[in-house]
């Protein structure tokens, strides 16, 4: 059965379904079990723990054991961003071409526009495109067993795949069938202006999220040098953390985006003449091959560069403001530079329970982290200032692919369409869940530096399944496009094509 994606495409696009909209989302779900019912497949459900579902189907290909797995998401980023655009709608592409045509979204938006190459609107590129390429090759009726997995929650925190892994496994269990390898269509995209290449990935990147925990000491305004502003740490670690090339992972010829920084806020609750004697900020941290505990050694001497730098100016800016005669004498301060595993074990633990009894509804995760963190130095009675590190949540696995009979079937396949393969899939995905296999060490650094770490509410784990993964290689084999989670989000149309062409070949026998 001869099936065209990119009409498919349009079809999935035209239904909403925004992460966290679990009737939109549960009826995206239900629309991609009916395309499958139509190439002849049989689709279930696996439901999360929140009410929305994963969809699946089985396709038997041939009589051998190997199971492939094709695995996609159906989420997609909210459309807040395209309210702007008159007469434009995120779900209906072809009302978005003339709009982007008019150049004020940029040349290269308005060229692709009048080109008739791209398909435009929310979730076009991330990634419904890659599901209708992969229901596409399906319909081909390949000769390898196949199970189709698309799953809710992505952009969110992965409840999708993390509820479907035990049941890929009891699947394959239960049909005699033997994981070989995971299929993801996620988008890609150009690396740098003007990158043409289309791109093959074999594994993915890893994410930590560092959150700093800053505590000054607070004076009047009118004597700025008898205290220690928070935020004059907090600003210093931003401009050291960001952007930073020493920072990133690398393996082999690979580098990873350098970190940047999600938030910086101070905690003062309302407008007075006081310093900040608290502050805090967090960061986007990617990981190749580095664990948990290497990122907090290297963040520490960051931090501690960063208060350095602040004690220095703050007695350069001393020694100039004032005359001999006049200058005054500071304290002396010399700011503690702590990871959340040295504090006590039973202040840490007090502090998530007292956390625990006063939390109403569902705070934020990271909300959940700062909250702890503040109570366990009360707890510790450690001596301000200081700037303590911990690791608040999500936590993402990097993926590295090892397999090289695995790896040489992807070059193949590289070489033979004309594609770039790469290792690592540089943005965030369920792949981390899915082919990630964290050490028991780095379980551990986990464990000592995530506050929530396991508690019994309001707590935050990856489930074991997600630590270890499905024990087989994963690449990303998925449409090219710009503007992924941008309001000019588009897929180029060829690139579906392609893909199809290209799954095909790799679930050959």
């Amino acid at each position: 059965m001869k099936l065209d994606p990119v009409l498919l495409a349009q079809r999935l696009v035209a239904q909403p379904s925004v992460t966290g909209d679990s009737a939109s989302e549960n009826r995206m779900a239900d629309l991609i079990a009916e395309e499958l019912a139509t190439i002849g497949l049989e689709p279930g459900f696996w439901p999360t723990a929140d009410g929305r579902k994963s969809v699946w189907a089985l396709h038997r290909g041939g009589a051998g054991k190997e199971l492939w797995v094709l695995t996609s998401h159906f989420d997609t980023v909210g459309i807040g961003d395209y309210a702007g655009i008159p007469g434009g709608d995120a779900f209906h592409p072809d009302t978005l071409v003339e709009p982007f045509a008019t150049g004020r979204y940029g040349r290269e938006v308005a060229d692709d526009a009048k080109s008739g190459r791209y398909l435009f609107g929310r979730g076009g590129l991330d990634m419904k495109s890659g599901i209708a390429a992969q229901i596409a090759a399906l319909a081909s009726r390949p000769g390898a067993n196949v199970l189709f997995l698309s799953c809710p929650d992505e952009e969110a925190a992965s409840a999708g795949i993390l509820s479907a892994l035990p049941q890929v496994k009891a699947l394959a269990d239960a049909e005699g069938l033997s994981l070989c390898g995971v299929l993801n269509s996620d988008y890609t995209a150009p690396r740098f202006p003007g990158d043409e290449n289309k791109y093959l990935y074999l594994g993915s990147v890893g994410k930590l999220l560092p959150m700093f925990l800053i505590g000054g000491i607070e004076t009047h305004v009118g004597e700025p040098y008898r205290g220690l502003d928070a935020c004059a740490i907090a600003a210093e670690l931003v401009s050291l953390i960001d952007l930073n090339p020493d920072l990133c992972d690398k393996v082999g010829d690979e580098i990873s985006v350098p970190p940047v920084t999600l938030c910086l806020r101070d905690l003062k609750p309302t407008y007075d003449v006081q310093t900040a004697f608290e502050a805090y900020a967090y960061c986007n941290l990617m990981t190749y091959s580095r664990g948990p505990g290497d990122a907090l050694a290297a963040l520490k001497a960051v931090a501690e560069e960063a208060v350095q730098r602040v004690l220095e100016r703050r007695s350069e800016s001393l020694a100039r403001h004032s005359s001999e005669a006049e200058r005054e004498t500071p304290p002396e301060l010399r700011p503690k530079v702590l990871l959340y595993q040295d504090l006590p074990a039973e202040a840490r633990e007090a502090a998530m329970a007292a956390v625990m009894a006063h939390a109403e509804g569902e705070p934020d995760h990271r909300d959940i982290s700062l909250a702890v963190a503040r109570a366990a130095v009360e707890r510790s009675r450690i001596e301000w200032p200081f700037v303590l590190i911990l690791l608040a949540p999500p936590y993402y696995p990097h993926v590295h692919v090892r397999d090289m009979a695995f790896r040489a079937r992807m070059q193949s396949l590289g070489r033979r369409f004309g594609m770039c393969v790469r290792d690592f899939y540089p943005y965030i995905s369920d792949v981390s869940y899915i082919g990630g296999a964290t050490q028991p060490e780095h379980v551990a650094e986990l464990a000592s530096n995530t506050p929530q770490w396991k508690a019994s509410r309001l707590g935050y784990t990856v489930p074991e399944v997600g630590l270890s993964g499905l024990g087989c290689p994963v690449a990303n084999i998925g449409p090219w496009g710009k503007d992924a989670h941008g309001v000019t989000e588009r897929v180029e149309m060829d690139s579906i094509h392609l893909t199809v062409d290209v799954l095909l070949a790799a679930l050959e026998p």
